[in-house]
């Protein structure tokens, strides 16, 4: 699901995020039940598409023990970016569960953050939520800031149906 291409331009890879949902769980049974069955993959093809290698889970490397309180998360819709610094970029959001009741989650909301790699795909991280401002589905831009240093731009999807916008000088 929520396939999420990003070209590296000095290896000429390019990686396709997705994430897999095991046993077709709904993404409205994760939400209330705070039990994610989400998978964070992605494919890499070496020669513009034309094959792709094995898929690999990236989950417990990029997200490790807080999948516990992410009641479920996508990344995209839409593509990545690389950075003129070189670091990739993969728009993402997750659905943060903050307080539990009894045995299903009574407040998850959904937060926009990144996942990138410095090293041309070799490993990734994921940054902090957009917060305070609940956000889901979002994509991103490097832009010009008011110095002339680069900013990354976020536009981002809110249950409120209008946009949110956020601006990072780190990247």
């Amino acid at each position: 699901m929520n396939p999420c291409p990003v070209w590296e331009k000095n290896t000429g890879r390019v990686y396709l995020f997705f994430i897999c949902v095991r046993g077709h769980v709904t993404e409205r049974c994760q939400i209330v039940w705070g039990k994610n069955a989400a998978r964070l993959c992605f494919l890499c093809s070496e020669d513009a598409g034309c094959s792709w290698g094995e898929v690999k889970d990236l989950t417990e490397e990029v997200i490790g023990s807080e999948v516990k309180r992410w009641a479920t998360f996508a990344v995209g819709p839409g593509h990545g970016i690389q950075l003129h610094s070189g670091r990739l970029i993969i728009p993402a959001y997750a659905y943060y569960v903050s307080r539990w009741l009894l045995c299903f989650a009574c407040s998850v909301k959904p937060h926009s953050l990144m996942i990138y790699s410095d090293d041309f795909g070799v490993t990734w991280h994921h940054g902090k939520f957009i917060e305070p401002q609940v956000t889901g589905e979002c994509q991103v831009a490097e832009v010009a800031g008011t110095a002339g240093n680069p900013v990354l731009y976020c536009s981002a999807r809110t249950p409120s149906r209008f946009r949110a916008e956020a601006f990072s000088t780190d990247s």
